[in-house]
């Protein structure tokens, strides 16, 4: 072990005069004629304190009459009790020696003193923007986590509007009489303390509301863009509202006869219909604008100077992951990247070198456009999208697509799934959302929940990826929900060696080996050279049913598992490029 010698001159020793202990006692036997011996208290010689604590030295003298003491640390005399008792300042090791004197001779021992830094406990509870709502008389379990719970004196207490109601890691909160209460949460040990507020909403009934929440951040939640004769999808998101509930629609203020949960409609002339929606209730409305133009007419031809290449990444919002904010390792996103702006340039940086980028967690999306449309082909997959799968570790995500309807060069029109082979597969689960946590202290799982009521964590894995979050930096809200179609798990552990694999789906999937892959890449770790082949008119509404399109302008991959492979940490889609196949071909 590699000692410090150089102690800053800010390391100040507070000396505390311990007086000797002399006198015939079993500690201190007085053999005259020998010299003295040393024994720390501590066995090993070696004392734990946190920064800004005192340690104490308290060794058990033998032979010390008559002795003098000196405790010299670099060489400098620090005390001549002794005892000592020193503050400790700031981190590191540190050794001191101990000179014994007598008449009859000396003895040195030394002891070493780590300090450490304190750790403070910290809530961690993931709680709606709004608060939570319960119904009058239900209890509701408040189950924060706790870090740091580990260190001596730890306790939680809980209050109610400020009053003490009780101590421990869990709370049963409920109440007979409606209101708003806040519950206050104080966890506590020798270190520091943490303390949080949580707004409870106790009601007669939950809150309802209906919502079209927009899939991507460049799309509008309000409005949506279709041609004439094309039909736009409508589908609520729902909150609390009864299953047997009727749902009403009309269409610039008249009544659509349809009383299910969606509305398929299909204006047949240019122009701007309010549609609203009622049920149980709540309502939501959205603006359907049908363009005075036509599909072929907003059709953009590749030139003689065309790529088939992504020409821009209008969109990079990873779900939390192990490589987010870690610049250190092979593929991490810095730090530094702290707007959306920098996080799209970034990874169009490591797309343009066909190095992979990370989507996180599920639903961590990459939107991406090109210089002119894809069009359809009858003979080839018009769309390449690598990754890195291989045999034994893939890691699918969804595609998805868009043509700028509205003729603005933006993504923000009708995303449309590429249909794939799990579409089907009973344990799919579509019209799912997560919604991740922000955590509220450094090297913390990201907590997430769902719209199924589950709940679950990305592990923090210190030992491969130490960054200080796996959260996106540049996300301004303390919360993130990413809307989609999640797949069934395919990680399976070894049972005898530990390690874990993932196998591929069919097909209709990025990073993943299936039927459809165009290269297969390295069979050791895919490499850059592995790819998929996808084809437009496998384009389908969110109900399933095609839709039939000529082309596209933007394509979205979203990652589509969620996972945890054990110390391999989450599932995270990664890509390294996306191409229009049709286009390098012909060259």
């Amino acid at each position: 072990m590699t000692r410090q010698t150089d102690i800053p001159a800010f390391f100040a020793l507070w000396l505390i005069a311990v007086a000797a202990l002399f006198g015939c006692n079993s500690d201190n036997d007085i053999l005259p004629g020998r010299r003295p011996t040393i024994e720390f208290d501590n066995p090993d010689g070696i004392y734990t304190v946190r920064v800004g604590s005192d340690v104490r030295i308290d060794p058990v003298i033998g032979n010390g009459e008559n002795a003098e003491y000196m405790w010299t640390m670099n060489d400098e005399v620090v005390s001549r009790s002794r005892a000592l008792v020193m503050n400790c300042p700031r981190e590191g090791s540190f050794y001191v020696m101990l000179t014994v004197t007598s008449p009859a001779g000396s003895a040195s021992a030394e002891a070493r003193i780590d300090v450490l830094e304190k750790t403070p406990p910290v809530i961690e509870l993931a709680v709606p923007e709004g608060g939570i709502y319960v119904l009058r008389g239900a209890v509701c379990r408040i189950a924060p986590r706790f870090t740091h719970s580990d260190v001596d004196c730890f306790h939680v207490e809980w209050s109610v509007d400020g009053v003490v109601e009780a101590e421990g890691t869990e709370f049963e909160f409920s109440r007979s009489v409606t209101g708003d209460y806040i519950v206050g949460i104080m966890a506590e040990s020798e270190d520091g303390k943490d303390v949080k507020s949580v707004s409870v909403h106790v009601v007669d009934q939950l809150p309802r509301s209906l919502s079209f929440p927009a899939a991507t951040a460049m799309q509008s939640a309000d409005v949506r863009f279709t041609f004439p004769h094309r039909g736009v999808l409508l589908k609520p998101v729902a909150e609390n509202v009864s299953e047997e509930a009727a749902f009403m629609w009309s269409v610039n203020g008249e009544t659509v006869g349809n009383r299910s949960r969606e509305l398929f409609f299909t204006p047949s002339s240019p122009g701007e219909y309010r549609v609203v929606v009622e049920a149980d209730g709540a309502s939501a409305e959205v603006t359907v604008v049908c363009v005075d133009s036509d599909e072929t007419s907003r059709f953009r031809p590749a030139s003689a100077g065309s790529s088939s290449e992504v020409s821009k990444v209008w969109e990079y919002m990873p779900a939390p992951g192990q490589f987010i904010g870690d610049g250190s390792a092979a593929g991490g996103m810095p730090s530094s990247v702290t707007t959306a702006e920098g996080a799209a340039a970034w990874a169009k940086s490591r797309i343009d070198a066909s190095q992979f980028v990370s989507l996180g967690a599920w639903g961590g999306y990459l939107v991406v456009g090109f210089d002119h449309s894809i069009p359809l082909s009858q003979s080839v997959p018009e769309i390449a999208v690598w990754g890195n799968a291989f045999k034994v570790s893939n890691e699918p995500g969804t595609v998805w697509v868009m043509q700028d309807v509205n003729g603005n060069g933006m993504p923000d029109d009708e995303w449309y799934q590429l249909k794939g082979s799990e579409w089907n597969n009973p344990l799919t689960l579509h019209d799912y959302a997560v919604t991740y946590y922000r955590p509220a202290g450094n090297c913390a799982d990201v907590e997430w929940t769902d719209n199924r009521g589950n709940r679950g964590l990305v592990a923090y894995l210190s030992s491969a990826h130490g960054q200080l979050s796996y959260y996106p930096a540049w996300a301004s809200s303390a919360t993130l929900t990413f809307r989609g179609i999640r797949l069934p798990a395919n990680g399976i552990c070894d049972p005898v060696t530990g390690q874990w694999s993932t196998s591929p789906f069919a097909w209709g999937y990025a990073d993943n080996l299936g039927d459809d892959t165009i290269s297969s890449g390295s069979e050791a770790s895919g490499g850059e050279g592995q790819s998929v082949g996808l084809r437009i008119s496998n384009a389908v509404y969110a109900d399933g049913s095609p839709v039939s399109l000529q082309y596209v302008d933007f394509v979205m991959i979203q990652s589509a598992l969620l996972q945890q492979l054990g110390v391999l940490g989450e599932s995270s889609t990664e890509v390294c490029g996306v191409a229009d196949n049709t286009l390098a071909r012909r060259r």
